[in-house]
């Protein structure tokens, strides 16, 4: 009986466990195409917006485009030179998520149940090529999901790589990581930087991409980074914003630090004023006197 029950266990548990080895294996393609707008509950609400905007995206960029002051608009004269590439999905990283990665807590859960939105990028057709040249954002409100923001956060070719998932598949193979258990798009606003989130079984990776710069917080554009090395980086900064309810974005000085400097700019200021208000009265008096 002791031996039938020892086979039934060892049975049991082979094919108990062995299923969920395996199902944590996921391929990094399998990982970042679930992130795609094909795989959206809202897919076809997000390409109505898209489609359908009351405010036509590439309409606005050519008939705004002194205005955005964008080089890569200058050569566009006609909204038919541009199209849309794929829609990506970013998650606006809230307290939950900077808490958690503070913390070294579980960083999917939170990072899948976070508000996101859409952005899409907008290519500019030039014989046989194309171009990125600007992107726009779909997030939902009150009457559902439209355009909310045209122009883009991340540069043009920033916001096309995270829409090409070929591309982004080769990126992290090129870099050893071929499989994955979560990958997600995530920004913090404060930091002026989206990331790359790839969570692997043994290892969390994040790739920067900095808006309008190469390096920040001691971060380089397109390089991989352990939680460590990021939370390492950039932990100091996104502690110090929690601390503070309302911080000012990272990289501009903060109302707090420049509290005593804005006093003394004022109270001179003032100053200044009286002792020319009463210098002017002195000079009229005088000047009119008889």
């Amino acid at each position: 009986m002791r031996t039938v029950m020892c086979l039934f266990l060892i049975t049991f548990l082979t094919f108990t466990l062995i299923p969920m080895a395996f199902a944590a294996a996921i391929p990094i393609e399998t990982s970042i195409r679930q992130q795609s707008l094909d795989m959206a509950k809202e897919k076809s609400e997000v390409e109505q917006a898209i489609n359908v905007s009351k405010t036509d995206p590439k309409e606005f960029l050519v008939n705004k485009k002194d205005v955005l002051g964008r080089e890569e608009l200058v050569d566009i004269k006609n909204p038919n030179e541009l199209e849309y590439s794929d829609a990506y999905k970013v998650v606006s990283a809230n307290r939950n998520i900077i808490q958690a990665l503070l913390d070294g807590t579980n960083l999917p859960a939170v990072l899948h149940t976070a508000p996101y939105h859409w952005e899409v990028p907008v290519l500019f057709k030039e014989e046989a090529t194309k171009k990125p040249v600007a992107s726009f954002t779909v997030a939902k409100s009150d009457n559902g999901w439209q355009v909310v923001e045209i122009g883009g956060y991340l540069s043009p070719e920033q916001s096309y790589f995270s829409s090409a998932s070929e591309g982004l598949i080769t990126f992290f193979k090129e870099n050893s990581l071929k499989d994955a258990n979560s990958f997600i798009h995530f920004r913090i606003p404060s930091l002026h930087t989206d990331f790359l989130y790839v969570a692997a079984d043994e290892q969390e990776y994040f790739v920067p991409l900095i808006h309008n710069r190469d390096e920040l917080h001691g971060l380089k554009n397109n390089t991989i980074y352990t939680r460590n090395e990021l939370v390492s980086a950039i932990g100091p900064t996104i502690k110090r914003n929690l601390d503070n309810p309302n911080p000012a974005p990272s990289g501009y000085p903060s109302v707090e630090r420049n509290k005593d400097h804005l006093f003394l700019v004022a109270f001179l200021s003032m100053a200044f004023i009286i002792i020319a208000f009463y210098g002017y009265r002195k000079f009229i008096t005088k000047r009119c006197a008889p």
